[in-house]
């Protein structure tokens, strides 16, 4: 057997002993006091509470944090989920507006092809334009000024 070995069974066989020599009291309602004092027994409960309302804080703090953390998430989702939707509905009318696109073009082109098809002359349609206003003409001098 190695060392090591040896002084683990050692401690073990140590242990062993001190557990075998501890007397645990009876059920008799003599209780678990020994030589404890009272003065004792209540600083280590207050301790003992001590500990454990900061155990509280600390689990109410994370709690509120997580559920802080849960109303983001929702809200983020529920903003995405709207704008989605709106996105969809606009992807929705896309294949409408191409078809009618195509249609005005298919119609554009049509007339065009039938236009350049036709052997009669041209007709030709005087429009007539509006000149631009003339530029108004600077004041003759007045005889004071001269």
């Amino acid at each position: 057997m190695s060392e090591v070995q040896s002084n683990v069974v050692a401690i073990n066989a140590t242990h062993a002993m001190q557990a075998a020599e501890t007397v645990l009291k009876g059920g008799d309602g003599g209780g678990t006091l020994g030589e404890m004092s009272v003065a004792d027994l209540h600083s280590r409960l207050s301790k003992l509470e001590g500990g454990w309302s900061v155990f509280q804080w600390s689990v109410a703090t994370v709690s509120a944090l997580m559920v802080g953390a849960m109303a983001v998430i929702v809200a983020v989702q529920l903003f995405t989920q709207a704008q989605v939707g709106a996105l969809g509905d606009k992807v929705e009318a896309l294949p409408d507006r191409i078809n009618q696109n195509l249609m005005e073009l298919s119609r554009t082109l049509s007339s065009a092809i039938a236009a350049s098809k036709d052997n009669s002359q041209p007709t030709v349609i005087y429009v007539p334009t509006q000149l631009p206003p003339a530029p108004p003409q600077p004041a003759p001098p007045s005889p004071q000024q001269q």
